[in-house]
């Protein structure tokens, strides 16, 4: 049973930083740690590190992003692995603004006049993302955008999330999720936070705001901090535009609407990410 994980480390460029896993058992433990560069899912064991205690000494700029992971056996039982952790050497990169030009339009999405994207048109089968390429930390960070949604149909069918996609586990800058019910989300592995206006069996009452898995099978599978109480998000007339927050502490959540909280809670992020803010149509 791991019971303390590793913690994401910042550190400048030649210091030193170590990353501390501990574990319970009634037998003896090993250990061993392993490395994935940034923004890759291939883990590759480090050779030596067989500690409760992995240092990097004198950390290069190469090391920026690097993610780690330990994996603790006692010998009998299934090995436990923990989670990951990250390395940053440097200063952080930043999240721009929509005006910056190395924001990705992928699929159905395209670039609008004023520093703005259309994510999807009112038609079928559509899947649009903007994604920002390179990798952020999640420690700290908050995100501040305005999404408008408009749908003509008689059952208003459009919503969004904002994902932090997991390079661990497979998520690159030209991800795309599934159409419809997935809200462009459903196949790109990380945490999402969904903006969801179309009841589908087993959804909650719609509209509503809630934390979940992008990975295909945890889509939905369940929501885990979920809010039914928010402010309608779209109609079948007039276009209706808010202004959202999604601010990280620490694994801490807090989402505004309109300046208003509509949720708080502990979440677990990826140490690094790529971000998306997606949407999808389905067959109507």
């Amino acid at each position: 049973l791991i019971t303390q994980q590793p913690e994401t480390a910042y550190v400048n460029e030649g210091d030193t930083a170590t990353f501390t896993v501990a574990a319970t058992s009634v037998l003896p433990l090993t250990y061993q740690w392993y490395s994935a560069p940034a923004g890759s899912s291939t883990f590759t064991a480090i050779p030596g590190a067989t500690n409760a205690t992995f240092t990097v000494s004198s950390a290069a700029l190469a090391d920026n992003g690097n993610v780690y992971e330990a994996v603790v056996s006692n010998g009998t039982a299934t090995n436990a692995t923990s989670s990951t952790a990250a390395l940053f050497v440097g200063p952080l990169g930043q999240v721009p603004d929509l005006c910056d030009t190395n924001w990705n339009a992928v699929g159905s999405a395209i670039v609008l006049s004023g520093c703005k994207y259309q994510l999807t048109a009112s038609t079928g089968n559509q899947h649009g993302e903007i994604v920002w390429p390179t990798l952020v930390a999640t420690d700290n960070i908050v995100l501040s955008f305005t999404v408008t949604l408009s749908n003509p149909s008689s059952t208003p069918a459009d919503g969004f999330t904002v994902v932090l996609g997991d390079p661990s586990l497979g998520a690159t800058p030209t991800s795309v999720g599934a159409t419809g019910f997935g809200l462009g989300a459903q196949g790109i592995p990380g945490l999402v936070f969904g903006f969801d206006t179309y009841h589908n069996a087993g959804d909650p009452p719609v509209p509503y705001v809630a934390v979940g898995r992008g990975e295909s099978n945890l889509f939905e599978n369940p929501w885990f901090l979920v809010n039914t109480n928010i402010p309608q998000l779209v109609s079948s007339s007039n276009p209706i535009s808010h202004d959202y927050t999604v601010t990280l502490t620490q694994g801490v959540l807090t989402m505004t609407l309109d300046g208003a909280v509509v949720m708080t809670g502990n979440v677990t992020p990826p140490p690094t990410a790529y971000l998306y803010v997606t949407a999808s149509t389905g067959g109507s």
